[in-house]
Formats: structure tokens, C-alpha cells, sequence
């Protein structure tokens, strides 16, 4: 579950980032691989904020790590955290975005993911995505469509 404010019993083991990288009226979503946690599920770029305490460092390493995307620290729009709970861990998960004049050219780790897409705002909640990320896409909705 995913929570604006910590629960009672709120213990993180962490954090996390994530990036909405959007262009036009699309939002870049990839796709888990198949033998990963959450495998065949399509969410947005980013991961565990465990190497450094800069959350846009490892904002910008997780994104070029999945996509080949060098973005612009200058352009990413920080959102707000928010505290997730899953059944066996609690974290925090940090929330930005970037919008992009032009499609860039995305390269796939394929260790990380196994396919991309661009998705219209409007269709992005009738995606197959993992767990709790139509309520962080709700939360940064408005201001990109």
C-alpha cells in the first residue's frame, strides 16, 4: 500500500526513486523482466537509492542504467515521497519527473528490462503495472495531462 503520510508502525528499510519521463502527452513505461519480482509488469524507470544520499544522482544512474538515458538534472521536477508498505518491508519512495522536447532513442538493459513503450496519459492506468504505480501516476497526473 502506498501511504502520503507513515503509518503508526512505519519501519523503512530504504529508499527509492523513480522518474516519469514524459514527451508530448506520453509517459515512458518499461516492462520487468519475466523472472524478476513483479515480472511481465510495466512501470517507470528508477529503483533502490542505496549507493549515495544524493536522491538525483541515483535518480539519473538508475534511469541511464534502464534506459541509456542521460537526462538533465537541471530539468527534473522533484514530486514528493511517499511511504509504501508491502507485506515483508516498508520503504520510502521519492517521486520526480522530466519532460523531454523530443522522443529520444531508449536503449533497454535487458538485465533490468525487456521492452519499453510510450503510453498516452490518458491510457496509462489501463497498462498491466506493478503494484501501487497507478497511485503515484495519479499523484503527478495533473500537471502532465
Amino acid at each position: 500500500m502506498l501511504y502520503i503520510k507513515p503509518p503508526k508502525d512505519f519501519k523503512s528499510i530504504g529508499k527509492a526513486v523513480s522518474c516519469y519521463i514524459y514527451y508530448d502527452d506520453k509517459i515512458l513505461l518499461l516492462k520487468r523482466n519475466d523472472d524478476k519480482n513483479r515480472g511481465g509488469l510495466w512501470g517507470r524507470p528508477g529503483g533502490k537509492a542505496d549507493k549515495s544520499k544524493n536522491l538525483v544522482i541515483e535518480l539519473l544512474r538508475e534511469v541511464q542504467e534502464e534506459t541509456g538515458l542521460k537526462l538533465d538534472k537541471n530539468k527534473l521536477k522533484y514530486y514528493n515521497k511517499v511511504y509504501v508498505r508491502h507485506p515483508k518491508f516498508d520503504f520510502i519512495y521519492h517521486l520526480f519527473s522530466v519532460k523531454l522536447d523530443l522522443e529520444p532513442r531508449i536503449v533497454i538493459n535487458t538485465k533490468e528490462r525487456q521492452d519499453y513503450q510510450w503510453v498516452r496519459v490518458r491510457d496509462v492506468l489501463k497498462i498491466n503495472l506493478v503494484q501501487d504505480e497507478a497511485e503515484c501516476i495519479s499523484i503527478i497526473k495533473k500537471s502532465i495531462g
